[in-house]
């Protein structure tokens, strides 16, 4: 006999799995009416008001439905986690232990069964796996697109079919094995959906076009981990993140370019058009919260308590003068409350709090965007979708010797917290730890190191973006000045024995007039050069710019 707490799990299961095959049907029709629209869209067509309302009446129910069995298992998460709190009736902790050592092993055993088929496993963690088909299925779909004979979108979908097949017809065997194993029916893998094109960029990090029924390019894209809308982040760097991931996934033909590439050049024009940003793309949010160690927030509620204080003493005066006040520009916000404000310039501090401003004050008084500020918010999301390029990634030196410092921290903390015994079972684990490395730990590790070199990386570029035409001035200035001293020099040697001046010579005169007459063309190709330079190879701009200001100095001396 069934005790409370599985009938309760298996009831919300059951009503779950009852939500979930009720929603399936509605994803496909809400899948074939985005495609529906996208299609009459891209032949510039206008979408009729009854596929508009028919599209946006399944989009609600499926958004309904999918919040209650989602809902659902939350309730499921939770009422397990009661097993694994000591405050609860449910608390039994070899219960709580047990489940979790239960779903290791048995993801671990499907990752090996799927293996031995020749599957690889991308992607996996407590309870699912991402897996790639065998190269052998896609033979015949490459052929023909190698051969021309299909499109790259024909390509893409047969792709897509051939995956969504070979995981229907995996899952079955997947699944006689769990009831194989377990001995019971319960434990089921389901296929969710074919995630192409996709990228990983970290453990639970990872976004792609999601086909669930057929193959539809046109889905919305499917995130998780990548954290590119935070709610205090500003508008116009928030699409940065939207606009790399959009990008990737285009599926013309133009598309060649590696992630890294993408990165570059969407900061690229995030750069250039910064000029042209409007003051909401960079408003930010914040909370005053009195009893929170905020320095910025603090600081900046402090700033704005002095200068509301003097408004309203001006306001008192005025109104003793029998004038009329202007609006207050500096509000506090009530504690608790979320405010906007703007980062601009300060020459006189470089504290965020003394930097931040509400946006109505930035307007009025035509304060400069600190977009130097704005510019490091994006450099962890950049950073994360290039650290896998292999100028990022650590040497297993480097990976051995930050492992080792980490284990011999840990050893270090181990001893300070014993009593000063030494137990021979002690030692005998310490010898197991060293000669079994964690996966997942030298994995963490890795991962931080490759971060840590794509954020230097990231910050470099757009230091160099940022800085890359007041160098390139510096530059050019020195090689037209060094252009004019050669031709002085020739001109020098040429009539040195003929005892003639150059200030007189009308053959030099002309030749300086036509040089002039060149200069803003040549400046122009000059830049132009420096330009094609830096985009194959930012380091030798920086090189050459080095160079140009050690001579001057030199000179200077």
């Amino acid at each position: 006999m069934k005790g409370l707490y599985p009938k309760v799990l298996e009831e919300l299961l059951i009503r779950r799995n009852s939500l979930k095959r009720r929603l399936a049907p509605l994803k496909d029709k809400k899948e074939e009416l985005e495609k529906e629209i996208s299609l009459a869209e891209a032949r510039g067509e206008d979408v009729t008001d009854a596929l508009k309302s028919e599209y946006s009446s399944v989009s609600f129910i499926v958004a309904c439905l999918d919040a209650k069995q989602l809902t659902l298992k939350v309730y499921m998460n939770t009422f397990y986690g009661k097993a694994g709190n000591s405050g609860s009736p449910f608390f039994l902790r070899a219960l709580a232990g047990g489940v979790t050592s239960a779903g290791q092993r048995n993801i671990k055993l499907i990752a090996d069964l799927v293996r031995s088929k020749g599957f690889g496993v991308k992607y996996g963690d407590t309870d699912s796996l991402y897996l790639v088909c065998p190269e052998e299925y896609f033979r015949e779909c490459d052929e023909k697109y190698i051969s021309e004979k299909i499109s790259k979108e024909k390509y893409w979908e047969g792709m897509v079919r051939i995956s969504m097949e070979a995981m229907s017809k995996l899952r079955g065997e997947v699944n006689d094995f769990l009831r194989e194993d377990n001995g019971s029916p319960y434990l089921k893998m389901a296929y969710e959906e074919v995630l192409f094109p996709v990228v990983f960029t970290g453990k639970k990090k990872y976004y792609g076009i999601p086909h669930t029924s057929k193959p539809n390019f046109n889905n919305k894209l499917f995130i998780r981990g990548v954290e590119i809308v935070k709610r205090e982040q500003s508008k116009h760097f928030r699409e940065v993140g939207k606009k790399v991931m959009d990008e990737s996934m285009r599926l013309d033909n133009d598309n060649t370019r590696t992630l890294h590439r993408i990165v570059e050049d969407v900061l690229k024009e995030t750069i250039n058009d910064i000029s042209q940003i409007d003051l909401n793309g960079v408003i930010k949010t914040a909370v005053w919260k009195p009893d929170k160690n905020n320095k910025s927030v603090q600081r900046f509620i402090s700033r704005m308590r002095d200068r509301h204080t003097r408004e309203e003493a001006d306001a008192k005066r005025l109104i003793k003068k029998g004038l009329t006040p202007e609006p207050y520009l500096y509000e506090i916000p009530e504690p608790g409350e979320r405010f906007e404000y703007i980062v601009v310039e300060n020459d006189s501090s470089q504290r965020v709090g003394d930097k931040m401003e509400y946006p109505e004050v930035v307007r009025r008084l035509g304060k400069k965007i600190d977009i130097s500020y704005y510019l490091k918010t994006v450099v962890g999301l950049c950073a994360r979708f290039i650290n896998y390029d292999d100028r990022h990634q650590p040497s297993s030196e480097i990976v051995l010797g930050a492992l080792k410092k980490l284990k011999d921290g840990n050893k270090a903390g181990d001893s300070k917290a014993d009593d000063g015994g030494v137990d021979g079972d002690d030692l005998d684990e310490d010898e197991d730890d060293e000669d079994e490395m964690d996966e997942d730990e030298v994995s963490k590790i890795r991962d931080a190191l490759a971060q840590k070199s794509a954020e230097k990386w990231i910050r470099g570029y757009i230091k160099s973006q940022h800085d890359g035409p007041k160098k390139d001035k510096t530059i050019i200035s020195h090689l037209w000045e060094g252009a004019r001293i050669y031709a002085k020099k020739i001109f020098d040697t040429t009539y040195a024995d003929k005892g003639e001046h150059l200030t007189k010579n009308a053959y030099y005169q002309s030749f300086l007039n036509a040089l002039v007459k060149q200069e803003e063309s040549i400046r122009l190709k000059l830049s132009s050069l420096l330009k094609e330079i830096s985009e194959v190879d930012i380091e030798y701009r920086e090189s050459i710019y080095k160079l140009v200001t050690k001579k001057r100095a030199m000179s200077l001396e």
